[in-house]
Order: C-alpha cells, then sequence, then structure tokens
C-alpha cells in the first residue's frame, strides 16, 4: 500500500505538476504527502583574509536562510489547499548535500513523484533510483495528473529490476482498470520469446489481477522507441519499467532504454531498480 508520497518542492509552478500527481496518489491509497523543501545555500568563493570571510559567510546564512523562510511560506499556502494530509520538511543545505538527504528522506516513503530530469538534474535521479528502495513516479514534461493511473503497461523483459518495478507498483496495478505486460521480441530463441512474460502474468493473477500479454516486434529504431509507440496505441497512462537493465559499464548515466524513456515516454514511468 501506498501511504508516505514523497514529493521534492521549491516554491515554483513546477510544484503544482509534482503535487497534482502527488495528490492523486494519496488520495487514492488515503496516505500523506510528504514535501521535501531544499533552501539551497549557494556556495561561496571566501577570501583569503579569515575575519573578512567569516562575516562574509554569516551573511550569506543569514540571507539564504531569509530567502528560505519567504519560499517555506509559499509552500505552506499552497499545500494548505490540498485535500490530502501533508507536511513538509525543510533542509538548509549546500548544493552537494542534496542528493544524499533526498535519497534518505526518500527511504522512509512509499513513492517519490520527480519531474522529467534536464541534463542537470540526471544526477539526482540517479542517487534516488539506486538508493533509496523505493519507485520513482517520473512525470513527463508539463504532465498534469489529475486521474489515478487506470491503465499500466509493464515493460518485461525478465530482469530483477523488472521484477522489483511490479512489485513496487503492485498497489497501482491492482487498483487500475487494465493491465498489460509488454514483451518486445528481440534476439532470444523464439521458445524462450513465447514464454517471456507468461510467467508474471500467472503471478498477477495470484494477486488478483488479470493482466493482458502483448509480444511486440522490435522496431528499427529500437526498444525504447517500440515500448512508447506500443503505450501510445494501447492509450495507457503508466510504465512500470526497471531501471538500468544493463551494467553500468556498457551505460553513459542514464543510457540506453532506461534513459530513452525518462526523456520521451508521454505517460509517467514508475521505475525502480
Amino acid at each position: 500500500m501506498i501511504k508516505d508520497v514523497v514529493v521534492p518542492l521549491e516554491a515554483n509552478p513546477a510544484d503544482d505538476l509534482r503535487l497534482a500527481a502527488a495528490e492523486t496518489i494519496a488520495a487514492q491509497f488515503e496516505g500523506r504527502i510528504i514535501g521535501l523543501f531544499f533552501n539551497v545555500i549557494p556556495l561561496l568563493s571566501l577570501p583569503i583574509d579569515a575575519e573578512t570571510g567569516a562575516g562574509m559567510t554569516i551573511k550569506l546564512l543569514r540571507d539564504a536562510r531569509a530567502a528560505g523562510d519567504v519560499k517555506e511560506a509559499v509552500l505552506t499556502t499552497r499545500m494548505g489547499k490540498l485535500m490530502t494530509p501533508f507536511e513538509i520538511r525543510r533542509f538548509d543545505v549546500f548544493p552537494e548535500d542534496v542528493a544524499n538527504i533526498a535519497v534518505r528522506e526518500a527511504r522512509a516513503g512509499d513513492s517519490f513523484i520527480s519531474l522529467r530530469p534536464d541534463m542537470n538534474g540526471e544526477d539526482l535521479i540517479e542517487a534516488l533510483l539506486f538508493g533509496c528502495g523505493h519507485h520513482l513516479f517520473v512525470l513527463p514534461a508539463g504532465y498534469l495528473m489529475t486521474d489515478p493511473v487506470k491503465h499500466a503497461a509493464i515493460a518485461w523483459n525478465g530482469s530483477k529490476e523488472a521484477a522489483r518495478a511490479v512489485a513496487e507498483a503492485m498497489p497501482m496495478l491492482l487498483a487500475a482498470e487494465n493491465v498489460t505486460i509488454l514483451v518486445i521480441d528481440e534476439s532470444a530463441p523464439a521458445e524462450e520469446r513465447a514464454l517471456l512474460g507468461s510467467d508474471v502474468a500467472v503471478h498477477l493473477r495470484h494477486h488478483g489481477i488479470r493482466a493482458s500479454l502483448h509480444h511486440v516486434e522490435m522496431r528499427e529504431a529500437g526498444t525504447g522507441a517500440t515500448l512508447i509507440a506500443e503505450v501510445q496505441r494501447l492509450s495507457a497512462d503508466a510504465i512500470v519499467m526497471g531501471g538500468y537493465g544493463h551494467s553500468r559499464t556498457r551505460e553513459w548515466l542514464l543510457g540506453g532504454v532506461t534513459r530513452e524513456l525518462l526523456y520521451r515516454a508521454p505517460v509517467p514511468l514508475i521505475i525502480a531498480h
């Protein structure tokens, strides 16, 4: 069950997208929202003179905390409009500390809501995916989620990452109206390809979920493009997938299918490692 929905907040318009998804999921499972507000203190190159440097540091911290107070007040007002229980956890931190704290806080939650990363946000997504122990719910750019997941598409390749994602997504799969298991037929032997996916279909049926199994021939553009095209054809509204299916020595950061889906998927990703 999903009871604690963790979401980073920045006191800017992007919060509306993150909070819409967080509120939808929290309301569906009668949970609460935990908002993480990172009041980031900019790094400062201090002068050699110790006394001058100390004075500048004190002023920097004072100004940063004052700016954080303003943003926290905005967030408190914004979250006060939610229809679900919430709390705000504030952290006055330097930039290099954000990822570690986000991972720590996410470990004590059930779902972490994130927007699709830009090129500067991949490190945080990577740290959370590897370190938080739960799934990430990643929203496409501009995606306003107002309804629970109704049709979930599972990107199944038999890997431990895919199995982990299915386990993490189980509450949403149980609540969904339709679940489709998508198997991209690649280079495996024909007999192995025919059996792939039937095992997880049986597993889901034991949980009371009657999922449809679809084998799809891979397009020339690759696995990621094939998954996206099939999700659009089926009108699915979420993709359940494992992250980092290959060794990191074979991928650069968020490489391969993981990275492609993070940047190009038209619907939210429920992703776990």
